[in-house]
């Protein structure tokens, strides 16, 4: 993000009146879809309504006539377009949402894509080459630019699969988490944590909108006993995630139903966690086995640095308390403490895939 303070081109913008497009409907598809358009989608890693934009990305992208005209832009922000270079916000003449001089600053990487953008398909200037089909921010990379690429993922990118092990190993911070490994344990067994209504999980930020405007660190969450915690070794060279992340385990329940939470999270050498990537679901009944999405990610993880992940049942107050019962969670007046339990171990046991470049 530029912090040199320029005049937008948005005062340059014709003003014209509104220009009917001709659309059509495709015959055997379903109501709405009509002929495919150029889409820009501007993207934050850390904006808490980026799963359902992914989902919008995913559904066009399996769309043959949709899926050439996608461009993709990616960067490290959050819904309220605070960046991580510049987190956490604790100058006020740095805020956008309280300093004139910082919002005027904010408007040129926040306007001029979508200008170029509109002056290639609606201006006619310049080619649909000129645009790259894929810009997108690596956190905490060499530097601030945009990479470039053809596709997301980048066409680079492998799988890499962790297994979620019980073998207890003590951390450098004193942690005493489970495993994340490349092989699962050959024995069977399970892990569970409690959900208690009456103490639920605290929310890390303020105002889940404006995430990085504080920047939360999370070691202290990995110390609650109604957190699961399981770590990978710290990596001895950069490893850099690009693309999605999931979760694939078999859930049970004491409750009727129950929430899962996964955050993936960058622990620091010194201890210090700092959130990757995170994911949400509402399991109906007692057991399901499910594969939960964590939303896609560009993150470097540095030398020294290890994943950690966190799976509990409540995340209070920027989701609704779940009471433990079937009555209606906004309604709920009492609450019952639930057991949730996953498998481990196995070739069906609990395990997390990610998406990494190759170096």
């Amino acid at each position: 993000m530029s912090s040199a303070v320029r005049p937008t081109r948005a005062r340059d913008w014709p003003t014209r009146g509104p220009r009917t497009v001709p659309t059509r409907r495709s015959r055997g598809r379903r109501s709405g879809w009509h002929r495919a358009i150029p889409v820009l989608h501007t993207v934050g890693w850390y904006d808490n309504c980026a799963p359902w934009h992914w989902r919008d990305i995913e559904e066009l992208t399996r769309r043959p006539d949709w899926a050439n005209q996608q461009y993709l832009l990616i960067d490290a922000i959050d819904h309220e377009n605070y960046h991580l270079s510049g987190a956490p916000y604790d100058d006020e003449t740095t805020d956008h949402a309280l300093n004139e001089a910082a919002f005027r600053a904010l408007l040129p990487g926040y306007l001029d894509p979508a200008l170029d953008f509109f002056d290639v398909f609606l201006r006619r200037q310049g080619s649909p080459a000129d645009l790259p089909r894929v810009r997108w921010h690596l956190v905490h990379g060499d530097n601030d630019d945009f990479r470039t690429d053809t596709v997301w993922p980048p066409a680079d990118t492998r799988s890499v699969t962790l297994h979620l092990t019980p073998e207890a190993g003590t951390a450098p911070d004193g942690d005493t988490p489970g495993l994340l490994g490349p092989t699962p344990s050959a024995d069977l067994s399970t892990a569970t944590w409690t959900h208690d209504p009456a103490d639920p999980v605290p929310s890390a930020a303020p105002n889940a909108f404006a995430y990085l405007q504080t920047n939360p660190r999370l070691h202290d969450w990995s110390k609650r006993a109604d957190i699961l915690v399981f770590d990978a070794e710290p990596t001895a060279d950069p490893l850099d995630l690009a693309g999605p992340v999931s979760l694939d385990l078999a859930l049970t329940t004491t409750g009727p139903s129950t929430d899962l939470f996964a955050k993936l999270l960058d622990v620091h050498p010194d201890g210090e966690a700092e959130l990757v990537a995170h994911g949400r679901v509402h399991l109906d009944t007692p057991e399901r086995r499910l594969t939960l999405p964590l939303g896609h990610v560009g993150y470097r993880l540095r030398p020294g640095h290890r994943l950690r992940l966190h799976l509990h049942s409540s995340d209070f107050p920027e989701f609704v308390l779940h009471p433990g019962t079937d009555e209606n969670p906004w309604l709920a007046t009492q609450g019952e403490l639930t057991t949730q339990r996953i498998r481990l171990g196995g070739t069906n046991g609990a395990r997390l895939t990610l998406s990494a470049t190759l170096t």
